[in-house]
């Protein structure tokens, strides 16, 4: 039982006319009828990777204190 990935948050209607509900990263069974009629809306891999780092993200000004290089203009 291979599981899929919703990629997006979203109500699907689904072969039998049904609709449902779809949470991005949720777990789907690939073999289900939902998965096997609309597989435009779902993916191999997670869309979103979870992880306790936050990338560093760099300040726009300068803190109190604190030289920046590079030429000046007028």
């Amino acid at each position: 039982m291979p599981i899929v990935y919703a990629t997006t948050s979203c109500t699907a209607r689904g072969h039998d006319g049904n609709l449902w509900q779809l949470h991005e990263n949720e777990p789907w069974d690939s073999d289900d009828p939902l998965v096997r009629s609309r597989p435009e809306l779902f993916s191999e891999t997670p869309v979103r990777v979870m992880r306790t780092a936050q990338p560093r993200v760099e300040s726009a000004t300068r803190a109190p204190g604190e030289t920046r290089g590079g030429p000046r203009t007028r």
